[in-house]
């Protein structure tokens, strides 16, 4: 989903923003859902 087998960085520094910027958006998908989670169907 998140694609990370996607990483095309050589250098270290891009890879890890690109790892914590997956990360980030990861964690914000996750706290969107979790009240719509809350309510029954």
């Amino acid at each position: 989903m998140l694609q990370m087998d996607a990483l095309q960085a050589k250098d270290t520094e891009l890879a890890k923003a690109w790892i914590f910027a997956n990360l980030l958006a990861a964690f914000l998908i996750d706290d969107m859902i979790q009240p719509s989670l809350a309510f029954p169907p």
